[in-house]
């Protein structure tokens, strides 16, 4: 019913609006979830929820998720883009930002995809000397067109001979994460028909990523997503935060409850019974961690991390980390990179966690510019701040202290949440402030996490990283004691860059070994001759020379040292690959006259 609703909603809003969509999708499967992915921004939603999990199963666990953020400029106006379910508008649209709003919109249907590279491509690629390129490598928009205003440097890649151009002729490659990557541009640089609030001439490059995993089951139901968003513009916005929002269906939408774990940083959906009529029993449970946030201003410490065992061994361990007289400090409890040893490189994690009512009320959903900016700061609509306790409103239940983060049960053993205030969480009962303990019916729930506040330059780059991990649990666990470990493990591993099984998060970021081989081209510059000097343990090889645009202007097997005539070519600077059916090696060599 549901979806029905939605649907008949959606058409109507449309034809209202003049609304027009965006039309890229790609279903990402490489694991146990089926995944539907929107260039509109709004995910795992078409006709139907389609978040999949098992894949094959008919089942899902989430119906639609989307990227906020909002912040303001030194006019303190308020810049702010953010999705729900596409019914009302559309706050984003595909490509990066060009030199205009009107530049940027005609070039939008160029990259109305997404661009799907497999770790398996790199590998052959590098196995044979790059000799059999996929068309993928030739698709991956690594460059703008800067005749038009985009930036030069767009999707990541693996530039092998160090020109600072990509050419995957000259052994260079995209530079994904995880055994597939599903990535995309888009921007708001464009009216904000669902918020309606001022653009931010925002450009967001997005990067979903999963891994083939049988093996680990965490990881074989866990989705990844990075976001690096650049200020395009010229404006310096400040108190930004970014947000994900996230409609948890897991299977009947209307029977889930919502919480939050403070300490290791995500928010979950559950099933508010014991059995769902779609899942039946132990239906499983959804969650979004928020792994790393905007970076921190540097204050040229190694900020400490926090842990259960620091409180163990030393009772007044919160009061200190509240007064450390440090404010990077006070991220440590959730945040990235604190206590690694490395000076600076620390990054926010979940700062505040919310839900909200699908309803015009005082805790429904969001309908002017300012009220999308309220729930990402923890405000309500009528601007007042989340209390501790019932439904955290006054009105329902919330008696304070004013709070951060909403049903967050006994994961906030510092009481970060509320500024070091204890709000009695024993009170509550025995799980402490959940959705249960406030005696709610179980319903449709709408979740928001976010991070923040961060400033952010024109010209900056900030970038944002989470996972969704689906876990079923079995006839004894409960909610409060597995899924802190679980998402440990998740963390853990992408600090590290490493999965449990050994598999890098960024795979071939290293140039590949075999790619340095020793061979001499000469003389560098050139005139009218040059001279291909083998190893010995390189009997042959072929050598391609390629104009800077890549084109083939000669090919010729080589054997141990062969001196080739390029008297026919104008001077200037050139590209050339030697490659046998093991090595690589790619240069670039001047012509001169």
């Amino acid at each position: 019913m549901k979806q029905l609703s939605f649907i008949l909603i959606l058409t109507v809003s449309l034809l209202l609006s003049g609304f027009t969509q965006t039309s890229g999708s790609y279903v990402m499967d490489v694991n146990n979830i089926s995944a539907l992915l929107k260039t509109s921004g709004i995910h795992f939603f078409d006709t139907a929820a389609h978040y999949e999990v098992p894949k094959g199963s008919g089942k899902n666990t989430i119906f639609t998720h989307a990227l906020w953020i909002g912040g303001f400029d030194p006019d303190d106006q308020l810049h702010l883009a953010a999705m729900r379910h596409g019914q009302i508008g559309n706050d984003y649209q595909t490509g990066p930002v060009a030199a205009d709003m009107n530049v940027t919109a005609v070039h939008a249907a160029e990259y109305d995809r997404f661009y799907v590279v497999n770790r398996s491509d790199i590998e052959a690629f590098l196995q044979s000397g790059s000799s059999a390129i996929p068309d993928s490598f030739w698709e991956w928009p690594a460059h703008g067109d800067t005749t038009i205003g985009q930036a030069f440097y767009l999707a990541p890649f693996k530039d092998a001979d160090n020109d600072g151009l990509y050419n995957p002729r000259m052994g260079d490659y995209p530079l994904i994460k995880g055994d597939r990557t599903a990535f995309y541009i888009f921007n708001d640089y464009r009216d904000h028909t669902e918020s309606h609030a001022l653009s931010g001439g925002l450009e967001m490059h997005a990067m979903f990523y999963a891994f083939d995993t049988p093996q680990n089951d965490i990881f074989n139901n866990t989705l990844f997503i990075n976001y690096k968003i650049y200020n395009r513009s010229n404006v310096p916005l400040q108190d930004c935060y970014v947000g994900l929002f996230t409609d948890i269906d897991l299977g009947y939408p209307n029977d889930d409850y919502i919480g939050c774990h403070v300490q290791k940083g995500f928010y979950y959906g559950y099933n508010g019974i014991d059995s769902d009529y779609v899942y039946g029993i132990n239906p499983p449970i959804q969650t979004v961690i928020i792994l790393g946030g905007a970076r921190l201003e540097a204050d040229g410490r190694d900020n400490p991390a926090f842990s259960l065992d620091s409180i163990t061994a030393a009772t007044d361990y919160c009061s200190r980390y509240f007064n450390s007289g440090y404010p990077a400090d006070q991220y440590g409890y959730n945040g990235m990179n604190f206590g690694d040893g490395i000076i600076d490189n620390e990054r926010m994690g979940m700062t505040k966690f919310f839900y909200f009512n699908n309803n015009n009320s005082v805790t429904g959903g969001p309908n002017i510019p300012i009220d999308y900016y309220n729930l990402l700061q923890g405000l309500w609509r009528d601007s007042t701040k989340m209390k501790y306790g019932g439904n955290a409103h006054t009105a329902n239940g919330g008696i304070g202290p004013e709070c951060n983060f909403m049903f967050p049960g006994l994961s906030d053993p510092c009481h970060w949440g509320t500024n070091g205030i204890d709000p009695n969480v024993l009170s509550y009962g025995n799980e402490g402030w959940t959705e249960r303990t406030s005696s709610n019916a179980p319903a449709d729930r709408l979740g928001l996490s976010s991070t923040g506040p961060f400033s952010f330059p024109a010209g900056a780059m900030e970038e944002f990283d989470f996972a969704l991990t689906t876990v079923f649990p079995s006839g004894e666990d409960t909610v409060f004691t597995f899924l802190g470990p679980i998402a440990d493990s998740v963390r853990t591993a992408f600090n590290r860059g490493i999965t449990p099984y050994g598999q890098d998060f960024t795979p071939y970021a290293i140039p590949h070994t075999a790619t340095m081989m020793p061979i001499k081209v000469y003389p560098n510059p050139a005139q009218d001759q040059i001279t291909v000097l083998l190893p010995a343990t390189i009997p042959e090889a072929l050598f391609t020379l390629y104009d800077l645009r890549g084109k083939a202007l000669m090919t010729q097997p080589v054997a141990q040292q062969k001196t080739l005539n390029i008297s026919h070519l104008p001077a200037g600077l050139y590209l050339y690959r030697v490659a046998d059916s093991k090595h690589i090696y790619s240069g670039k060599i001047a012509v001169s006259r």
